[in-house]
């Protein structure tokens, strides 16, 4: 593990609780075996023959996390394959889970998709929706909200990344304190490789870091990025 690896590692170790989510959807099997054995447990794809294949190839005691847009005619087959769904970012495919979760005696553990910057390139809900999407959901048997998810807006502005996230984490707060229907705020997913520290600062309880980990697994020098 190099220098750039080592301090990603202590920075969140300063927030206790944080579930770190390698993204693992651009490298191989190899390289995530190798971030596993220092110590990740958690790991995302966002493809699903993609995850599905890394899935056999490897037998080890894995967290996987679906963190891509899934497609209701691509339910089927991640079925009962995650431990949790990070985008949950319309009824109709809450829907779908709920159909596929009775037919297969399954359930979809998920965090809604919050597009709290109203993105045109993003999915999701904007926040005053949210409460109406959990009542809806808490209908549908076999889906079961955790939490939410966020992404920071597409920009360079780091004012207007944290307000995001600190929008988000707002909205968390208010449906932890006063939940609506089956819904459980236990996650808060926010934070990527290029803006991590802004999320753990307002409150992320889980992140998503993809080339910040990869791309540092190994010493200088060497192979990285699965390339």
């Amino acid at each position: 593990m190099n220098l750039r690896l080592s301090s990603l590692l202590s920075r969140i170790e300063n927030y206790p609780g944080v579930t770190v989510v390698a993204v693992s959807k651009e490298v191989g099997v190899a390289e995530i075996r190798l971030a596993y054995d220092l110590g990740f447990k958690h790991f995302g794809e966002n493809r699903v023959q993609e995850a599905l294949a890394k899935q056999a190839a490897l037998a080890l005691p894995l967290n996987w996390h679906f963190v891509g847009r899934l497609q209701a005619n691509k339910v089927r087959l991640v079925a009962g394959r995650f431990a949790l769904y990070h985008s949950l970012s319309s009824l109709r495919l809450a829907e779908e889970m709920s159909r596929i979760a009775l037919r297969d005696d399954v359930c979809f553990p998920c965090l809604v998709q919050v597009n709290a910057a109203m993105e045109q390139s993003k999915q999701g809900f904007a926040s005053g929706e949210v409460a109406n999407l959990l009542t809806l959901v808490g209908n549908l048997p076999g889906v079961k909200v955790l939490g939410l998810m966020t992404m920071g807006p597409n920009t360079d502005d780091r004012v207007l990344i944290r307000r995001v996230f600190r929008e988000v984490r707002v909205l968390f707060d208010e449906l932890r304190r006063a939940p609506i229907s089956t819904a459980s705020m236990t996650h808060l997913s926010m934070g990527m490789s290029s803006d991590y520290e802004l999320a753990l600062d307002e409150g992320a309880t889980m992140l998503r870091i993809g080339s910040a980990i990869f791309s540092n697994l190994l010493d200088n020098g060497g192979k990285q990025d699965g390339k």
